[in-house]
């Protein structure tokens, strides 16, 4: 396995022992309830979710402001801060829709928001919480520290840009949007599990683990249709 594959494989792993076991919750997996139990995450559902709707309720409700450079249709989108996050969802998409975005977002927190903040506070201390939550800014000799152990210590703050044609629009959100479908589908058909259905087609697959029939095939699942956008 891959270095890229352990690390997806760890983080699903984690998730579900904080859950209590993936057994517990069925097939199709019941995702969004598996997300109550094991992590600090919200879920929001809005009919014809937008970039615009996500501004109204953050602002709404008082968090870090935030906008998009246009407004634009989306799937799903993560707010995480504090260590504590939302996850939007577009509550007029099907079950396996919501499922499958969910899943990404999910991997999202985990892979781009809690790995980082854990790997600071391994490598520097607990007090850097502190800074990560920005109670305080960092010192000197912290941002030293950081830097010589290849740490980063600013928040990311997105990564939702687009192009024109709905491509990702930097090479980065491009490679974090690869690593959350990786894991987003281990989570939801895990790939241990996966390999005594090889022998059902396609659709099997899909309808077996609630996944919706476009998505992406970087690791065996299904592969019909050109995955959409989000």
């Amino acid at each position: 396995m891959t270095q890229r594959g352990d690390r997806i494989g760890a983080a699903a792993r984690r998730f579900w022992q904080l859950a209590g076991g993936r057994g517990l919750y069925g097939r199709p997996v019941d995702l969004e309830r598996a997300v109550a139990v094991a992590l600090p995450l919200g879920v929001v559902k809005l009919p014809k979710l937008s970039t615009s709707k996500v501004t109204e309720v953050l602002s709404r409700i008082g968090t870090v402001p935030w906008s998009a450079a246009s407004d634009r249709a989306l799937r799903a989108c993560l707010v995480a801060d504090v260590g504590v996050g939302l996850v939007f969802l577009d509550g007029a998409d099907s079950d396996d829709e919501q499922r499958f975005s969910l899943a990404h977002e999910v991997a999202h927190f985990l892979l781009h928001y809690i790995e980082p903040r854990t790997r600071v506070v391994e490598a520097l201390g607990s007090a850097m919480m502190q800074v990560l939550d920005r109670s305080r800014p960092p010192t000197t000799a912290e941002r030293l520290s950081s830097a010589m152990a290849g740490l980063s210590l600013e928040p990311f703050r997105h990564a939702i840009a687009r192009d024109s044609s709905g491509t990702a629009a930097h090479h980065r959100t491009e490679a974090i949007e690869g690593e959350a479908d990786d894991l987003a589908i281990e989570l939801v058909a895990p790939e241990a599990e996966r390999a005594d259905l090889a022998h059902l087609p396609p659709e099997s697959l899909a309808l077996a683990y609630g996944l919706p029939i476009w998505s992406k095939d970087s690791v065996g699942v299904i592969s019909i249709f050109k995955k959409k956008n989000s």
